[in-house]
């Protein structure tokens, strides 16, 4: 079958929940890719039950065929610049994040300290349109920011040379809206990817991924193309600052009065069907508990209803909270007595707004 149109539909069955065929379509996925064929999206596939070598590898492939892609080879990285006794260094940062977005959530305070040191000299360039959010704002109150959303690659790459940058940072790589083929023409001497992309960008114009010891324990690093920078603690920034909108009553969110509640906030096509076995093992186990999921779309809610029943449970022991404005989202963790995470794919910003709000997080490495 084709290759291609395999990746997007099981992706696509992931986020409707449908399990049926994932399992068997994984394994050919990874047969595949064993063989190097090309056509296998990488931050798709980091869902799937692969190996760290086997996400190492279907990053490589993919980089591969975007640099035979690129209407002309790539040019040689520019020469780092000569920079004068105290001249601030100049980093920029391209994401497809800056607007109301976890990027953005994630960035705007760290960005705003950064701001007041004098040697640095940060310049922002957004792959997402201008959606006029305080968000966007915000992160423009920071530094100079392009809108680089309707740019041509190569004119965007030539931007970025022209701005002289002494490193260049991806947050996204191959997530939704990023543009790895823009840092393939090496617009910057030194080209980092951090935060946005959870593993290896698999591509030579990538010199080093900002992460720390956790996330990329000495045992991993094998399965990364880039050079780890590994931070003294974590590689996530969060804003401490966030307002908390106390929530409505249990009663109010549809939530039994009494009984333990296992929220799990995560994006569905990070659920997995063993790891949803495992959620109902739970609930099996604690008489009364409800699982409290975010609501999607109800198609997914159908299907997981059906898994519930199937594993024996009732599904009305599955919640499904309505999305709401980040504050009021936040207070939902006071109702959660523990965040079950997703696995492989775990939780990034969602486990961290969960510790913020209080709220315990049960999980394991991914």
């Amino acid at each position: 079958g084709n290759l291609r149109i395999a990746a997007q539909l099981q992706f696509a069955e992931r986020q409707c929940c449908d399990w049926r065929e994932v399992d068997a379509r994984g394994a050919w996925l990874r047969a595949q890719l064993a063989a190097g064929r090309a056509g296998v999206a990488p931050f798709a596939f980091l869902a799937d039950q692969a190996t760290p070598a086997e996400q190492r590898r279907c990053a490589e492939i993919a980089a591969r065929a975007l640099v035979a892609r690129l209407p002309a080879a790539p040019v040689p990285a520019p020469a780092p610049r000569l920079r004068t006794p105290g001249a601030p260094l100049r980093v920029g940062l391209l994401s497809a994040g800056f607007h109301r977005h976890a990027t953005a959530l994630l960035l705007a305070p760290m960005l705003e300290a950064l701001a007041r040191d004098a040697s640095l000299d940060l310049r922002l360039y957004a792959l997402s349109p201008d959606d006029a959010s305080p968000w966007r704002q915000r992160l423009a109150a920071c530094a100079p920011l392009l809108d680089a959303s309707a740019m041509r690659d190569d004119a965007l790459a030539a931007r970025l040379r022209s701005d002289a940058l002494d490193v260049l940072i991806d947050i996204e790589v191959w997530c939704g809206g990023g543009r790895p083929q823009v840092l393939a023409r090496r617009p910057a001497p030194l080209q980092v990817q951090w935060l946005g992309y959870p593993g290896t960008a698999g591509a030579a114009w990538y010199d080093a991924l900002i992460a720390d010891a956790f996330v990329i324990p000495p045992t991993q690093r094998a399965h990364y193309s880039e050079r780890p920078a590994l931070l003294p603690r974590c590689y996530q920034p969060v804003d401490a600052a966030r307002a908390i909108t106390p929530p409505p009553p249990r009663a109010a969110l549809s939530l039994p009065e009494r009984g333990v509640v296992y929220a799990c906030f995560g994006q569905n096509y990070k659920l997995t069907p063993q790891r949803f076995a495992g959620f109902m093992a739970i609930l099996r186990a604690v008489p009364g508990s409800v699982l409290w999921l975010l609501a999607s779309f109800e198609e997914a809610h159908t299907h997981l209803r059906e898994a519930a029943r199937a594993a024996g449970i009732d599904p009305a022991r599955l919640v499904f909270a309505a999305r709401r404005p980040h504050a009021e989202y936040l207070g939902l963790f006071r109702h959660a007595d523990l965040l079950l995470d997703t696995h492989p794919y775990n939780a990034h910003t969602t486990a961290s707004d969960a510790l913020y709000a209080g709220c315990p997080v049960l999980t394991c490495p991914g």
